[in-house]
């Protein structure tokens, strides 16, 4: 069950049943969770994944690197900057980061003409952003431009496979995610909330949009890049 599936089930609940779910959930899961639920059903932000890789804009490459190898097991294709205030500033994918002289900062390297989508975007006009044609994730920003999470295409594929539509009708989300919650009963929800793994796999940049679904493997990380830019 993903964290999506998850959100579903518990915006189906009476605020008090919510809630107090939610606080018997670990912290790990319980953020991401707290993240998604004030997005209704059929936008952006009730399908972003909101675990993603993020770095500062001042991070040099090289720090940049080793933080990722920290965190490959939640490997993404894409490296989202931020400024302080985690205002989405700029974009590079992982072999460009790769190929990037060591001492440069991060503002120096990413894109800064980022395609980005609204959290409040109905699911719909997401389908039809430009930015499929470059991209296989697109991130999500609140109405401040803060970096919220990213949207993968795989996502808004199996959107489509489960609904049998383009765009989900929120009502039908509802009606299944009671029927989850009905089948699973409160303590299989909590369970599988607190079970919901985080792992983000993300998309190669340029990869066209209608390419095969699953994740393709990332470049090693262990080994030193030499190859100019």
């Amino acid at each position: 069950m993903t964290t999506q599936h998850v959100a579903s089930i518990l915006r189906a609940l009476g605020d008090a049943q919510r809630e107090q779910l939610l606080a018997a959930l670990p912290a790990d899961t319980r953020e991401p969770l707290a993240r998604i639920l004030p997005y209704p059903n059929g936008t952006a932000g009730a399908v972003m994944d909101p675990a993603i890789f993020r770095l500062p804009a001042d991070v040099i490459v090289a720090d940049a690197r080793a933080r990722l190898r920290a965190a490959a097991r939640d490997l993404l294709y894409y490296v989202y900057v931020v400024d302080r205030e985690q205002h989405l500033v700029g974009v590079l994918d992982i072999p460009e980061l790769m190929l990037a002289p060591a001492r440069e900062r991060l503002s120096a390297v990413m894109h800064r003409d980022v395609d980005q989508l609204s959290a409040w975007m109905p699911v719909a006009m997401v389908q039809e952003h430009p930015g499929w044609q470059q991209f296989h994730a697109l991130p999500v920003v609140d109405e401040e431009q803060r970096l919220l999470g990213a949207i993968r295409y795989q996502t808004l594929r199996r959107i489509e496979q489960e609904t049998g539509e383009r765009a989900p009708d929120a009502s039908q989300l509802t009606a299944r995610a009671l029927g989850e919650l009905f089948q699973i009963g409160t303590n299989g929800l909590v369970a599988g909330v607190a079970a919901t793994a985080s792992g983000v796999r993300g998309r190669r940049r340029n990869a066209p949009p209608d390419a095969a679904t699953t994740d393709n493997a990332a470049p090693p990380l262990d080994e030193e890049v030499t190859d100019a830019r």
